[in-house]
């Protein structure tokens, strides 16, 4: 992937008291982002533990890139300005200034779409194996090279 792919805003909201134990409970915001096939829950003003590399990575596209295809990296924080570093450690702690990218599940997802009088299923992540691959330039020349 070149970059995310999506960002999806939660509300932060607060539940009334329970009437059976008299909690209140609450709901955190965050945002949760999409790249590279997984979900990515981004929270400011925090960081991760642990370092799974000694490295610095200087673009958010570079780190997540790294920590999704490390199987010891559980997010990325953003320290800086073109300052990334890939994290070992999953749960928040607060710290300003930072940003954090906490690697959630691999996205998997399939829908039905209607698109050149045909219905198509849309898997996602799926690689062809068979038949004929090749590559065009825009979406609409692909489904137009399907059906003819």
């Amino acid at each position: 992937s070149s970059g995310i792919n999506a960002e999806y805003g939660v509300i932060a909201t607060k539940s009334t008291k329970t009437k059976s134990t008299g909690a209140t409970s609450y709901t955190v915001s965050s945002t949760v982002a999409v790249w590279g096939d997984y979900s990515w829950t981004v929270k400011s003003g925090y960081t991760l533990t642990g370092y799974s590399s000694d490295k610095t990575v200087t673009t958010l596209n570079a780190a997540l890139a790294a920590c999704a295809a490390s199987t010891k990296c559980n997010g990325v924080t953003k320290q800086a300005t073109k300052k990334y570093r890939l994290n070992t450690g999953s749960e928040p702690s607060v710290k300003s200034g930072y940003s954090v990218y906490i690697k959630g599940g691999l996205k998997k997802s399939s829908r039905t779409i209607y698109n050149t009088n045909y219905v198509w299923t849309v898997k996602a992540p799926y690689a062809l194996s068979k038949g004929k691959i090749s590559t065009v330039k825009t979406e609409a020349a692909a489904y137009t090279a399907c059906i003819t």
